[in-house]
């Protein structure tokens, strides 16, 4: 009985009595992936006279974007919903179809006009932070259109 109850003891302090140490790697991963998130606010140019020679309105609207640090990107514009050629427009439907011609810019002398193909697509690179892009707008003077509330819809695409 002696013996077995010394055997019993030398099992159970076994795993205490080693000194070896034992390491094991294992590996950490991740993948970042390329996208960028992006929103808009409204572009607003409130009232515009109904007269025979009316001034240029201006507004602007602002889009943020947000891209991985260092890569590349550009930001377009559409044509909106009620262009006609390249002009872009903005309707009224009641009491009967109407439009206001505008335009987009890039800049605020409003000499680069903002759209969706190669050239007109403003570039940025990624900073990992959000990045604001100033969108201008304007309505050209001297369009006589009847009252009401004109609305168009433009989307953003943002390509990286």
């Amino acid at each position: 009985m002696r013996v077995c109850i010394f055997a019993a003891g030398l099992l159970t302090a076994a795993p205490l009595s080693m000194a070896a140490q034992v390491t094991i790697p294992f590996t950490v991963t991740a993948t970042v992936m390329r996208g960028c998130a992006v929103s808009a606010t409204d572009l607003v140019f409130g009232n515009y006279p109904a007269t025979a020679a009316p001034p240029t309105v201006l507004s602007t609207s602002t889009i943020s974007v947000t891209c991985e640090l260092g890569d590349t990107y550009t930001i377009g514009l559409s044509d909106g919903a009620n262009v006609t050629g390249t002009q872009r427009r903005m309707l009224r439907t009641a009491p009967s179809a109407a439009y206001l011609n505008y335009n987009l810019f890039q800049d605020a002398g409003l000499t680069l006009e903002w759209r969706d193909n190669g050239p007109t697509r403003l570039p940025g690179v990624g900073t990992g932070f959000v990045e604001a892009h100033t969108v201008y707008g304007q309505i050209p003077g001297g369009q006589i259109v009847p009252v009401g509330a004109y609305i168009d819809t433009v989307t953003v695409t943002v390509r990286n």
